[in-house]
């Protein structure tokens, strides 16, 4: 399932932690970045994407299937001049989403209508859910997938194959201060623990119950203008994750994580927090952008670099090139997680250019 959410965590804010492939290329403007951070624990079978089809980079939906790696278009717009699929939101039976078409009229006036429907992966068919000229959006929060019609939040039922709005209250609302990030962590074993990052200040805290603290190893002089990563695991009573150093503006600090600057990146480290001991350590750490961290599990760091995918042991040191890109994009690229299967998509041309499944 391509979840945007899919963590024990609440992310507040991500931008500038956020992390990728390396570009040789004047092309690229922003970093590449992990969309969904693994190896994990995740088990679909489809990753979904848009398809770009010159001049429209919104009209075609497709689904990569994980086990046979193979690409196929499951919809394809009619009207690409007038119409685009705003946004979706998939998972192994199938997929929703949401088509905005712009309504041309001689004798009245012309409008938007928005329309939301489910493709069934099984019957390759299409079900209408709602049409409205009120725009339909998709929120993706930590309770689940609502969505918003006018002002009013439902939740997407099913019944025997039919598919309808139930409605729903709205999600809670985001009182984290722009200038901030937060992540809150729970362990298997309960152990909760708030990590936060203030911009233009050094320290990273935590607080684990009563016991506040500065996460000590994330010490930087790019630290003021860094900020926190849902890119993590918890192993053993350890929180393991990365952050991204870049030297970002203040209206930087909050935006998406495809937003952050290749020029701004100054280096990125894999850390340990040890959740009993509050103690700290650098595990991984790479100054500049010419190597990037885009995935860790098991003592296992994956790395990009030219095209290259590295696996690197922290116990030994030894690093192997477990895949090669064969014709490495110029532009932004992304990294996507399902299970043990890397993903590799060129965030530009809206393609999947690589994939590789690790032993881990």
């Amino acid at each position: 399932m391509l979840k945007k959410y899919k963590y024990i965590i609440v992310v507040i804010v991500i931008i500038s932690t956020l992390v990728g492939c390396t570009f040789n290329s004047k092309h690229a403007e922003y970093i590449s970045y992990i969309r969904q951070y693994g190896p994990n624990e995740l088990s679909e079978k489809y990753y979904y994407h848009y398809v770009r089809k010159e001049p429209y980079f919104y009209s075609v939906l497709a689904r990569f299937d994980v086990d046979i790696m193979e690409d196929y278009e499951i919809y394809v717009l009619d009207n690409p001049d007038n119409q685009r699929i705003d946004d979706y939101y998939g998972f192994d039976s199938g997929v929703y989403f949401i088509i905005s078409e712009y309504k041309k009229f001689t004798d009245k006036p012309n409008y938007y209508e928005y329309t939301l429907l489910f493709h069934d992966n099984e019957s390759e068919q299409d079900q209408t859910i709602i049409c409205s000229e009120e725009e339909i959006i998709f929120d993706k929060s930590k309770d689940g997938l609502r969505v918003k019609v006018a002002d009013k939040y439902y939740f997407l039922e099913e019944n025997a194959g039919e598919y309808s709005l139930e409605e729903t209250s709205a999600p809670d609302e985001d009182e984290t201060p722009q200038y901030e990030s937060i992540l809150e962590i729970e362990a298997e074993d309960g152990v909760k623990a708030v990590f936060s990052k203030k911009y233009r200040e050094v320290e990273y805290k935590y607080q684990i119950g009563d016991k506040t603290g500065t996460i000590d190893a994330l010490d930087s002089k790019y630290a003021p203008k860094s900020a926190l990563s849902d890119n993590y695991v918890v192993e053993d009573g350890k929180v393991i994750g990365i952050v991204q150093y870049a030297n970002l503006y203040f209206s930087r600090f909050d935006e998406a994580k495809n937003h952050t600057e290749y020029k701004a990146v100054k280096g990125e480290v894999l850390y340990e927090f040890d959740l009993q001991t509050c103690e700290s350590k650098i595990l991984y750490r790479i100054r500049g952008n010419k190597k990037l961290i885009i995935g860790y599990k098991n003592g296992l760091v994956y790395l990009y670099s030219k095209g290259n995918v590295i696996e690197h042991s922290l116990d030994s040191g030894e690093e192997n090139v477990i895949y090669k890109i064969e014709d490495n994009p110029e532009e932004q690229m992304s990294f996507n997680w399902i299970g043990n299967t890397l993903i590799i998509f060129d965030e530009h041309n809206y393609v999947v250019v690589g994939s590789v499944k690790v032993e881990n």
